[in-house]
């Protein structure tokens, strides 16, 4: 079991921001302790492990052990964490200016094996004031990870990612700076709709002039890579205020499904984190884009697999990852040759299917419609109820005295 925290500390003279990865087998026991020095966290069954950090200065962080009995240890939380990964956030604020006393605060939040999260960012995220309306932690996505919040000025240095940032900005103007001093630096009042990008494996420097509301959205390389095809190795620029419709759209697409989770939209925010990374290569790589080969479609015995597992799998989500692989192809490849093949993204290809199957069972059956809705991928009768009228103007009713 490996256990990730990510420590943040609200110190001066700026936030600092760590992370560390400690491995052991059981069961975690969460436990925070709190004095007049310090907050630790304490891992007691995973290799006895703590963490101190300093609250009034900048110096850094300290791995010790903990004590054998601490003076006003207490249980936060027991988290049986033997399959899934556990991201810790801890923030600390000196409560009287001048005096040692603090007050902290502990999240916990359960992160799937695989899953891309807060860890694979370059961690503005983690800023101890930023507090996320919705993220897609949770969800298992493993190749995008989403954030909604507010932020508040701030100016600070992040270190290089494994995952390249986007960020939408959803109202403005406000000043950015990035490379701040450096020779590329550079400054731009960002409005509404602008464009922030930050590529993986570079670091950061950037100052935020004021208060906005923004989407993050973490791509993983790979997938970027993926999505270049025989041009990969690709890198992407660095953009600072840059205007695309199109990525504006998916952006908000996937933060829409992100507000309105539903199992069933697995594939279609599969699609969306492909479509973002293609639109990355394309229109946003460092150097000029080389012209894209026409696609071709999947042979006949790729559709017919790819359809039998579909048709099989109506009440689950199906990763498009998964349909990929069966088809031999990356996920960007399948995506192309699937829409060549149908002429339609494979999201909007299993929703027919599961239109199809429930109109069926309602004009010969007589199981329960909220039965009929789950056993063809839609999350309640109300999901069945939206999506008939906007694919084929009816209701789960009407389509069943019309049978």
């Amino acid at each position: 079991m490996m256990i990730t925290l990510e420590v943040l500390a609200n110190t001066a003279p700026s936030p600092a921001f760590r992370t560390i990865t400690l491995g052991g087998p059981g069961v975690a026991d969460l436990e925070v302790a709190g004095d007049d020095q310090a907050v630790r966290l304490f891992f007691p069954r995973v290799g006895q492990a703590g963490l101190r950090m300093p609250t009034l200065d900048n110096e850094g962080w300290m791995a010790e052990p903990p004590p054998a009995d601490p003076a006003g240890r207490h249980a936060y939380r027991d988290g049986r964490h033997a399959a899934r990964g556990c991201v810790v956030r801890l923030s600390t604020r000196v409560v009287r200016p001048g005096s040692r006393t603090i007050a902290g605060s502990l999240d916990v939040e359960e992160a799937g094996v695989g899953e891309l999260g807060l860890t694979d960012t370059n961690g503005i995220l983690a800023l101890p004031w930023v507090r996320p309306e919705r993220t897609s932690a949770g969800l298992g996505w493993d190749r995008v990870y989403v954030s909604k919040q507010r932020e508040r000025p701030y100016r600070a240095e992040f270190a290089a990612a494994r995952s390249h940032q986007l960020i939408l900005h959803l109202d403005g103007p406000v000043t950015v700076r990035r490379g701040i001093g450096t020779p590329r630096e550079r400054s731009r009042r960002m409005p509404a709709g602008g464009l922030f990008l930050q590529p993986s494996h570079a670091d950061l420097s950037v100052e935020l002039g004021g208060e906005l509301e923004t989407v993050h959205v973490y791509i993983a390389d790979d997938a970027v890579q993926e999505s270049a095809g025989e041009h990969a190795p690709v890198r992407l620029a660095e953009e600072l205020g840059s205007s695309d419709p199109l990525l504006e759209q998916l952006v908000l697409s996937l933060d829409g499904v992100v507000r309105d989770w539903e199992p069933g939209a697995r594939t279609y925010a599969d699609q969306l984190g492909a479509l973002i990374a293609a639109q990355l290569v394309r229109r946003h790589r460092a150097g000029p884009a080389p012209e894209p080969a026409p696609a071709r479609g999947l042979s006949d015995r790729q559709f017919a697999r790819v359809r039998d597992l579909m048709a099989e799998r109506l009440a689950e989500p199906v990763p498009l990852a998964e349909l990929a692989a069966l088809a031999g192809l990356s996920v960007s490849q399948f995506s192309r040759q699937f829409k060549a093949r149908t002429g339609l993204p494979p999201h909007r290809f299993l929703l027919r299917l599961r239109v199809e199957q429930a109109g069926l069972l309602l004009r010969t059956g007589d199981d329960p419609i909220a039965e009929i809705a789950a056993r063809c991928g839609f999350s309640h009768q109300e999901h069945l109820t939206r999506v008939l009228r906007a694919q084929l103007g009816t209701t789960p009713a009407a389509l069943r005295r019309a049978g």
